[in-house]
């Protein structure tokens, strides 16, 4: 039997407990490969979400996919290694010596990805690391310390700054969530102070602007930090000598098309659509490769055309004898929320290059350290008083707890079909409930402890 939380308008909550549909076994969140039939939109890889429980996959096609993912798990540790050193300075190198990864332990190698992103081991990691051999009972258990909201007004007093996220919380990339311009009203007229932190490849100010333009008061938000606004920052000021003399100026860009090609302008750099000769890569979007600095002539490109440019960068440097060129991300989402679909994202790149080409990956936005530092500091608040409320468990979740700060976990975002999510945004109080073993295996799979709260959807009722 698994349990599930049904979210009650009353501060107690109380569970029902019922035989679920879904397996037990973790189920991947990442899309499946670009160009599969059936599953793209505008050539690029996507998929529903799931609002309710999905009919049990047979035990080869679960034991098969729980194998693939076990196998990512290491794959993503090389970058949550630079990740986790936030990009900057002498004392926290970008690029640790690889050597120095020790080789993984089987029933151990969600743990090894928290210690990698907190350099500690959470509280809960017991229970997430029986996870990652399959024993969910000793995870499911650990749901006690994982407070369920039935909306936002039931948040303790105590946080006084809200680290909130975008796509997945506040709206799905078209338009508000049902009652998420309330809820933010409320906390601002509650003296909360609201900062957006975004793995947006567009600059703060933009970001602002579209929940202006979605209906979010602006005057509500103390500010905004994108991790496009942490990339800009980052190729201006050169801040250290591996940005200022290793990066180097020629870059092959992945941008954006029909959502509008980003500039380079002002940067200093200078775009190649030449693997031969790129020095490093630079991924803002998944759908054009620039050929100017000024975003005006993108040229759109699939996804799997991407990687095999990436496989050419490294095979160019192989011929030269070096390593591959950097790659840096400024978003480093694997997959967003776009209306009722999930849509592929820079991070899938990144995923990719690290773990097939054995490239170096920078990451500019969520989890890295490097845009919790900005957004904590425009916050100005101290970490026990703040609170990162996010959709997705790998970023939001695990950037939130390498940073220090409790967390909000919305399960409604890209994570519903894992968590067997009942009832759509605007169901109101007592209208959703979830699996908690849903919970515990999706955060084992990602390698992150429990957060510090569960909400539906970012609502005010």
């Amino acid at each position: 039997m698994h349990s599930r939380a049904v979210l009650s308008g009353n501060s107690p909550l109380h569970h029902a407990f019922r035989s679920p549909a879904n397996s037990f076994l973790p189920r991947n969140t990442t899309p499946r490969g670009c160009g599969e039939p059936g599953n793209t939109v505008g050539g690029h890889a996507c998929h529903r979400l799931r609002c309710a429980a999905p009919a049990a996959p047979s035990m080869k096609a679960r034991l098969l996919e729980h194998s693939a993912q076990m196998a990512l798990v290491d794959l993503l540790t090389t970058m949550l290694v630079t990740a986790a050193t936030g990009g900057l300075g002498a004392q926290s190198p970008l690029h640790p010596p690889r050597q120095a990864l020790a080789a993984p332990q089987p029933r151990r190698l969600f743990v090894r990805r928290i210690d990698l992103i907190n350099g500690r081991m959470p509280a809960s990691s017991v229970a997430v690391a029986a996870s990652s051999s399959g024993n969910l009972a000793s995870a499911t258990a650990a749901t006690a310390s994982c407070q369920l909201l039935a909306s936002m007004q039931q948040l303790p007093e105590r946080y006084r700054g809200l680290l909130l996220d975008q796509f997945g919380v506040l709206h799905d990339g078209e338009k508000p969530y049902p009652g998420a311009i309330e809820a933010v009203k409320q906390l601002a007229a509650r003296g909360c102070k609201l900062v957006i932190i975004s793995n947006s490849s567009r600059r703060s100010a933009g970001a602002l602007g579209n929940l202006e333009r979605m209906g979010f008061p602006p005057s509500c938000f103390a500010g905004a930090i994108t991790s496009g606004e942490v990339t800009h920052r980052h190729l201006v000021e050169r801040p250290d000598g591996w940005w200022a003399g290793q990066l180097g100026r020629r870059c092959l860009h992945f941008t954006w098309a029909a959502r509008g090609a980003i500039s380079l302008e002002g940067l200093g750099l200078e775009v190649t659509t030449d693997p031969f000769q790129a020095e490093f890569i630079l991924a803002h979007g998944t759908e054009a490769l620039g050929t100017s600095t000024d975003g005006s002539a993108a040229k759109p490109c699939s996804l799997e055309h991407m990687k095999q440019l990436l496989g050419e960068c490294a095979a160019a440097a192989a011929a030269r004898g070096a390593e591959p060129p950097p790659m840096v991300v400024a978003n480093p989402d694997v997959v967003t929320v776009a209306g009722s679909e999930l849509r592929v994202m820079p991070g899938t790149l990144a995923r990719h290059y690290a773990s097939q080409c054995g490239g170096r990956v920078v990451l500019m936005g969520k989890p890295a350290p490097v845009i919790y530092r900005e957004a904590l500091a425009m916050l100005g608040l101290p970490a026990e008083a703040t609170l990162a409320v996010g959709d997705s468990l790998e970023h939001d979740i695990g950037g939130a707890q390498a940073a220090g700060v409790a967390s909000v976990f919305v399960l409604g975002g890209i994570h519903a079909g894992d968590v067997g999510l009942q009832g759509g945004a605007g169901a109101g109080a007592g209208g959703h409930s979830f699996s908690e073993q849903g919970l515990a295996a999706a955060c084992a799979e990602h390698g992150v402890a429990l957060p510090t709260f569960v909400l539906p959807f970012f609502s005010w009722q």
